[in-house]
């Protein structure tokens, strides 16, 4: 079997092909193998997309209009490496491993369901609970991921709900493998969602290549792995910076000009703040509650009201029955609504977690009510999680959040949309957004 060179377009053996692409690349300078990729790049049409891919179709079989810089260092990269999309793709699937979770008997939604409904019996205080269906929890382990991994594993955790519950989700993700991969698999993943054009951005931040590394990463991650399968990912953030509240729409990774902020979520909260100190230790103290985060007496009490409302409305309003979900907790038919949304990647300074549910009560003492969060996070040990829901005691220590506990500034969300894109939605995923939110 031969292949045409990209170089010098003589038909080569195959398994000659890799060494005589080197030896030209080899003879050019790197201004060389821009000016080349350039002037390839100017004669192809757009890379083409999963669904494009068939038979002998490569990544180069396409022809393109109007290529950018990026797009440029993209087709000169993957020619260095010499694989079509459609090799990638297909070794990836067939390599790819399964992912290992202690397994919970009834399951860890059944078990948190039940302590919820115990507590409420016990208290006697109304409240109402809003849950995600399904969720598996996926925990760091020392020796593999602990201190950088957390991002990964709540991929892998909003992805057990999505091959779980979606049908239309489990058809297209990872290949219709029906199983959450291993972070290596999602790390290559990620890798041919920059390949196929999605967030360019994030992929010059990481110079196109994370597979293998202990690399941070967020809610963009995460919504350009999962927009690369059509899924709809979203992401929305929420600042809290005193003043008049606002809702703005951030496109891709700009600047702000207000905050001189990276507008890409993950690049702002993770990365980035990695390079500022912050310890997986510290993201933990945060996470408990601890009230020993660094804050000067004289700043302003943050508060995220705005957060925990949306959080509400968002698992609430899709339950089975149509009664109002925006009215007060007391006036809901059910105290706990089993939501049919996926559960929430939960991004803050140094550290990120996964939203699966959220209570909202009335105070013992006093008018008004309490919110809590309801957080599976990766650093804690999937056995003991499951001992105290099991039995009923201690979980909330692990799993709720008070409003009073988010101390952050600033905090993301990524989250889906049910249904698979295509066509000309799939090509809008490419770019990334985030609706912001600031009060």
């Amino acid at each position: 079997m031969v292949e045409q060179c990209p170089f010098c377009n003589s038909s080569v053996a195959l398994w000659l092909l890799e060494e005589h692409v080197n030896n030209h690349l080899e003879e050019e300078d790197m201004a060389s193998d821009r000016a080349l990729a350039q002037q390839l790049a100017s004669n192809f049409d757009a890379p083409c997309s999963l669904e494009e891919v068939d038979g002998n179709d490569t990544f180069f079989s396409k022809r393109a209009r109007g290529s950018s810089e990026v797009e440029v260092r993209r087709l000169a990269r993957s020619l260095r490496n010499n694989k079509s999309l459609e090799e990638n793709l297909r070794v990836i699937v067939q390599s790819q491993a399964k992912e290992s979770a202690v397994p919970v008997k009834d399951g860890l939604m059944i078990l948190l369901r039940r302590c919820v409904e115990a507590d409420q019996q016990r208290t006697g205080v109304s409240s109402a609970v809003a849950l995600a269906g399904y969720v598996e929890h996926f925990e760091s382990h020392h020796q593999k991921d602990l201190g950088w991994g957390c991002g990964w594993r709540n991929i892998q955790m909003l992805s057990s709900h999505l091959l779980s519950q979606d049908p239309e989700a489990k058809a297209v993700l990872f290949g219709g493998v029906g199983f959450v991969p291993d972070i290596q698999a999602l790390q290559r993943w990620l890798e041919i969602a920059w390949a196929k054009g999605f967030d360019d951005a994030g992929a010059e931040y990481f110079n196109w290549e994370i597979d293998g590394s202990h690399k941070w990463i967020g809610t963009t991650e995460c919504a350009t792995l999962l927009r690369s399968f059509g899924i709809r990912a979203r992401i929305i953030d929420f600042q809290a910076l005193g003043g008049k509240k606002q809702h703005t729409e951030v496109v891709g990774g700009k600047k702000n000009k207000k905050t001189g902020l990276d507008s890409a979520p993950s690049r702002r909260q993770g990365a980035s703040y990695k390079m500022t100190g912050n310890s997986s230790a510290n993201a933990s103290g945060i996470a408990s509650g601890n009230a020993s985060e660094d804050r000067g007496i004289n700043e302003p009490v943050i508060s995220h009201q705005h957060l925990v409302d949306w959080v509400w409305n968002y698992f609430a309003n899709s339950r089975d029955d149509k009664s109002p979900c925006s009215t007060a907790f007391d006036q809901l038919r059910k105290p706990i609504i089993i939501s049919k949304r996926s559960p929430l990647y939960f991004q803050h300074k140094g550290h990120s977690r996964t939203i699966v549910g959220i209570e909202r009560r009335r105070r013992q003492q006093g008018n008004g009510e309490e919110v809590f969060l309801l957080v599976l996070d990766p650093s804690q040990r999937t056995e003991e999680i499951t001992k105290c829901l099991t039995n009923k005691r201690g979980w909330q220590r692990l799993l709720k959040r008070g409003l009073h506990t988010l101390r952050q500034s600033e905090y993301q969300l990524c989250y889906v949309d049910k249904g698979v894109a295509y066509g000309e939605e799939l090509e809008n995923l490419k770019i990334l957004s985030s609706v912001r939110h600031t009060f």
